[in-house]
């Protein structure tokens, strides 16, 4: 009997891992996705149920009937035989199956106790389909990978629901008291229309609106909202966040309305970013949330395990295309990198930026220590975080024509650590 219920033991965590992934699908499909998991009323929570009731059946009849044995009791090397010793079969498992619905009433008791009281340990399925559970012994090599297709099976579908979570489209949970937000949505542009895609790139704007429902008022008739909203990034890092009030009477026919911008960084990492709202409501004491995804269009981050100037192009505009040619004496040259791999330090980075021009005879003829100073807080910084650098250099119009080297050491004040860099530019 040992075996019996550690076999359906591990079954049942079986069955419960399938109901997470359905749960957690119908949750996503028709509403209910939580900050920790899911939950579920009415025909989403019956769609769920059903989903894994179906699961269970066809898994220990199919299971049974064509192996004599669910992947639990394969495990414990305990298989189901016909009185006589022949296969279970698809017919006996079939009754087995469906005689479970009596044998596992109160947590299997029913089943327990009957099969504890026959000379051959069957429950109502058993006797009724005219088998028995018999102990097979099987290779110890096979058990352990039944054992280890039992946990891939397992961590499979957390993996599954895990991913589906991460990806939720927007979902309202109310606490169960009617205070909600009705509407969030993503617009073109502030007082603009609706927007169809939720799909950004680094550097966009992104303008949302939002509408609550279901508050109380006080004695006094004010509404007495705090609304917090927070973005976060595929790796749970804090993105921007917003905290508001609203402490007033409201007109008859006033609903209650606000708005949320923030810009995207441009080393925003791709993928799935989420936009959680919470909304509580003083005069009643209640909390509502809500989850909102978009996604960002990105390439994949670089990371610098070290101090780096990468990415450097000289032009002779702002923002123009990059140099190619020689370009004139006395021209000003316009440089754009990026400065990655700087430490932090309570979320503030330091950088200094030392600067030299040398002339093709070697001779320095701009000496700038201080170039550029950085001395900022960062709240936000994933592993692909840079700082854009911009300059402008002025070359000599008397000077030497030739190659000049523009020199560029760049001291991370809180790491200690110093690195220089070099970019050429012809002069002709």
């Amino acid at each position: 009997m040992g075996d019996r219920l550690l076999a359906l033991v591990l079954d049942s965590i079986l069955i419960i891992a399938a109901f997470v992934v359905s749960g957690m699908w119908a949750a996503v499909r028709w509403g209910g996705v939580t900050e920790n998991g899911f939950s579920l009323v009415g025909i989403p929570a019956a769609i769920a149920l059903l989903a894994t009731a179906l699961f269970g059946f066809f898994y220990h009849w199919l299971m049974e009937g064509m192996f004599g044995a669910t992947l639990g009791k394969l495990i414990l090397g305990i298989r189901i035989t016909a009185l006589s010793g022949e296969r279970c079969g698809m017919k006996r498992a079939l009754v087995r199956t469906l005689l479970r619905i009596i044998d596992g009433l109160f947590f299997y008791l029913v089943g327990f106790v009957v099969a504890l009281c026959s000379k051959e340990r069957q429950r109502i399925g058993d006797h009724v389909a005219k088998t028995r559970v018999v102990k097979k012994q099987g290779g110890k090599a096979l058990r352990t990978v039944f054992t280890v297709l039992w946990l891939i099976l397992v961590a499979g579908a957390l993996v599954c629901a895990w991913f589906l979570h991460r990806g939720a489209p927007p979902s309202s949970a109310a606490a169960g008291n009617g205070l909600k937000v009705a509407r969030f949505e993503f617009l073109e542009k502030r007082d603009g229309a609706v927007r169809t895609s939720a799909v950004y790139h680094p550097g966009d704007t992104l303008f949302t609106r939002y509408t609550l429902a279901g508050y109380e008022t006080d004695d006094q008739g004010r509404v007495n909202l705090r609304i917090a909203i927070a973005v976060t990034d595929p790796n749970s890092l804090t993105v921007a966040q917003w905290e508001g009030t609203l402490n007033r009477k409201l007109a008859d026919d006033e609903t209650p309305q606000g708005r949320f911008t923030f810009t995207l960084l441009p080393y925003v990492p791709p993928g799935t970013y989420r936009i959680r709202m919470t909304v509580r409501d003083d005069a009643r004491n209640k909390v509502a949330e809500q989850i909102t995804v978009f996604t960002v269009d990105a390439p994949q981050p670089v990371f610098s395990s070290s101090l780096d100037l990468r990415d450097m192009q000289l032009s002779l505009s702002d923002g123009g295309p990059p140099v190619r040619e020689a370009v004139s004496p006395g021209a000003t040259v316009y440089l754009n990198a990026k400065i990655a791999g700087v430490q932090f330090a309570r979320d503030r980075v330091q950088v200094r930026v030392a600067f030299q021009l040398i002339d093709p005879q070697g001779e320095v003829v701009i000496d700038k220590p201080d170039f550029i100073t950085i001395n900022e807080s960062v709240e936000y910084h994933p592993p692909g975080f840079y700082i854009p650098l911009s300059s402008t250099v002025h070359l000599p119009s008397s000077g030497p024509v030739g190659t000049y080297t523009q020199k560029y050491e760049v001291t991370d004040l809180v790491a200690g650590a110093s690195a220089t860099f070099t970019q050429k530019v012809d002069v002709q």
